[in-house]
């Protein structure tokens, strides 16, 4: 009875992620026809904290023209209380700003004490959060935004700048806060080649003004751009029917639910990989926050059901046989945790520092548990002398870890290390 809904659950777990990516493949294909025309710039900044705030909630960057800016907060300031929580570190701001679409701040300036009710706004720039989150514009961290590649044919007047300058200004916007972000989001909009920019950035202390120009892309960087992510929805598929096919033929027996199962998660790792910033998208995909979510709670299991499917292999042993809710605890309770506390950071109760550890605390745990799994399956195969339990450990070692790993990890760094030029 439980295997039947095991099996069932499975089965609603690839209905949601086919559709999900039907529709999100569907929605990349017609963006790659119109992306093409759009100009783009291979010369890239990035933002880095300078300064060390400590806990204490004193004000150090506002940002210009957002709520904070607009209720009169400046920096300096000290954050006293968030609706009817009280600051006393800059770790209690976040709850209160997450879950309210308007919040009403206190704080102290000098020896006065100001009252606002200001509205939160929906920012993507944040560092901790792919998808964005609520915000109401001031930080605690002072910022620099210094050039870190730089393409010399992209700029057609002024001086060129060298890796390491500062950049200060952006079309004559300028602002301490994520300037990187803002550089990106400003020179990837949806506009044709041809379009200038002015930056004005530091060069061993003068300041200089230049002018950058969006470029043609290439048919290579197209092409292979468009290939890489057309093989990363190819092996969301493959591995999405193998799940539908084990569950089909061997559904009935444990050690292939596990086997689905893991197949399942490396489909949901390869989806929430899939590009989601498009330029104008054709379409959007409605509660697509919630559903990327959804995809990244399956994700984070893949350690997990790796580990899970090494003690089933050549035969279930006595820990998930005789004591099965340990074995399961072993398997999956480091998973169910990390998603617990990312989702307590996000609600604001779990301080603010957690979620600095978001992709790379998953990248921790998939590498600790994929280790484990490893030397598991070596210590199993030299203490079996049967031939064909032999034969099958190496079919998972390849087939369920070996293979699908080095796959991962190359699109990991296509996506991420920009690999070959990709974007």
């Amino acid at each position: 009875m439980v295997g039947r809904i095991i099996k069932y659950a499975f089965f609603l777990i690839i209905i949601f992620l086919s559709l999900y990516a039907a529709i999100h493949f569907t929605r990349y294909v017609i963006n790659r026809f119109e992306v093409y025309q759009y100009g783009y710039v291979r010369t890239s900044v990035e933002s880095y904290s300078i300064n060390d705030p400590g806990d204490e909630p004193v004000v150090n960057v506002v940002r210009i023209g957002f709520p904070a800016w607009e209720a009169g907060i400046r920096s300096g300031d000290r954050i006293l209380q968030v609706n009817d929580t009280a600051i006393h570190t800059v770790y209690d701001i976040r709850g209160p700003v997450l879950g309210n679409d308007t919040v009403t701040v206190t704080w102290l300036r000098g020896e006065d004490t100001l009252t606002a009710t200001m509205p939160t706004r929906w920012d993507r720039s944040i560092y901790d959060a792919d998808d964005g989150r609520r915000v109401i514009g001031f930080g605690y961290h002072m910022y620099i935004t210094v050039f870190t590649n730089v393409d010399s044919s992209e700029f057609v007047d002024g001086p060129i700048p060298a890796i390491g300058d500062t950049l200060i200004e952006v079309n004559q916007q300028r602002t301490p806060w994520y300037l990187g972000n803002e550089f990106t989001d400003l020179m990837f909009q949806p506009i044709p080649p041809g379009v200038q920019h002015t930056l004005v950035f530091t060069h061993h202390g003068d300041t200089l003004h230049t002018t950058i120009e969006t470029q043609r892309r290439s048919s290579v960087q197209y092409g292979g751009e468009t290939i890489s992510n057309l093989l990363l929805y190819f092996i969301t598929a493959l591995t999405l029917w193998l799940g539908v096919w084990l569950l089909q033929k061997r559904g009935n027996q444990e050690v292939f639910r596990v086997l689905a199962f893991y197949y399942l998660t490396f489909s949901a790792t390869f989806l929430y990989l899939a590009p989601k910033n498009l330029f104008n998208p054709a379409f959007t995909i409605p509660s697509e926050e919630i559903l990327r979510s959804a995809i990244g709670g399956i994700m984070v299991f893949v350690g997990g059901a790796w580990l899970h499917l090494v003690l089933m292999y050549p035969r279930p042993g006595v820990l998930m046989t005789r004591f099965r809710w340990l074995g399961y605890s072993i398997c999956y309770s480091l998973n169910v945790i990390y998603i617990l506390s990312i989702f307590l950071t996000r609600t604001g109760q779990f301080p603010d520092i957690i979620a600095r550890f978001g992709y790379p605390g998953f990248l921790v745990l998939f590498f600790v548990q994929w280790l484990i799994g490893f030397i598991i399956l070596a210590v199993n195969y030299y203490n079996t002398e049967i031939a064909l339990e032999r034969r099958q450990l190496r079919l998972i070692l390849w087939n369920a870890g070996i293979f699908p790993t080095i796959i991962l990890v190359l699109i990991i760094a296509v996506r991420f290390i920009k690999v070959f030029g990709l974007v």
